[in-house]
């Protein structure tokens, strides 16, 4: 099993650069480096300590994965809205890519 700290660096890192990444290149977004780096970790540090700590003893499993990943896309969506200043359709295509790619990786390290 991994350790939270390991996981929440894990996140934080994979969210940030698909963040980048779909801001950058994909929307053509002219939003700076720091700006793009604190909607990367802000999210993640908000919403990973209520998956690991909030969901799992309040929720059988598999209601409390599934419920945790819903609950970190979409507040994570808000939020990257929020820091960057686009549109609700934009951040939540960016919080699903971004959370696709942190739970497949979660899911190689387990």
């Amino acid at each position: 099993m991994i350790s939270f700290v390991y996981a929440l660096v894990l996140t934080i890192a994979i969210e940030t650069s698909v963040l980048f990444l779909v801001v950058r290149f994909v929307f053509r977004e002219k939003i700076g480096n720091k700006t793009l780096v604190l909607a990367g970790i802000f999210p993640s540090l908000i919403t990973l300590p209520f998956v690991w700590f909030f969901f799992p003893y309040v929720l059988a499993y598999p209601a409390s994965l599934a419920l945790s990943e819903i609950f970190a896309f979409v507040l994570e969506a808000f939020l990257i809205s929020y820091v960057l200043g686009i549109g609700l359709k934009k951040s939540f295509a960016a919080s699903f890519l971004c959370n696709l790619f942190s739970f497949l990786a979660g899911l190689a390290v387990i």
